[in-house]
């Protein structure tokens, strides 16, 4: 898969659960936002020549960091470093969000077709459970 079949997947995706939009401008290119069925932004797809960055804001405690590693085969990636891997931001605000950031580089999403196919399984988890932050919870 190259990085245009899987940004299309991932739009597929996130478009499939009901009432969830994704919306572009001319300046994020290839790259997205993602809405929840309340029509609230809880995500962000952008691409650039180097790597893919996905943004997911979660409801917190809901996922498992241990299972997602093991699943996706990423690792964490140091700060500064956009290398393919992830970041997990735990919300200390019982009314946040976490926040889960996954760089993927071009030869990642060529390569490793079971592990691209582990993060588009989570993506279509995530989707289902995005209605959860609505317009009190902004």
């Amino acid at each position: 898969m190259n990085r245009s079949e899987f940004l299309q997947k991932l739009k597929g995706i996130l478009e499939s659960e009901e009432g969830c939009t994704t919306k572009t401008t001319p300046k994020k290119g290839e790259g997205f936002v993602p809405y929840n069925r309340f029509n609230i932004k809880w995500g962000q797809v952008d691409a650039n020549k180097r790597y893919i960055r996905l943004v997911f804001d979660l409801k917190p405690g809901t996922l498992s960091e241990e299972t997602f590693a093991e699943k996706t085969g990423l690792t964490i990636t140091p700060p500064r470093r956009i290398i393919t891997g992830y970041r997990l931001t735990r919300s200390q605000d019982k009314d946040g969000h976490d926040m889960l950031i996954i760089f993927l580089e071009d030869s990642f999403i060529e390569n490793e077709t079971d592990k691209v196919q582990a993060i588009l399984s989570y993506a279509k988890e995530f989707v289902e459970q995005s209605s959860f932050k609505t317009k009190a919870s902004r």
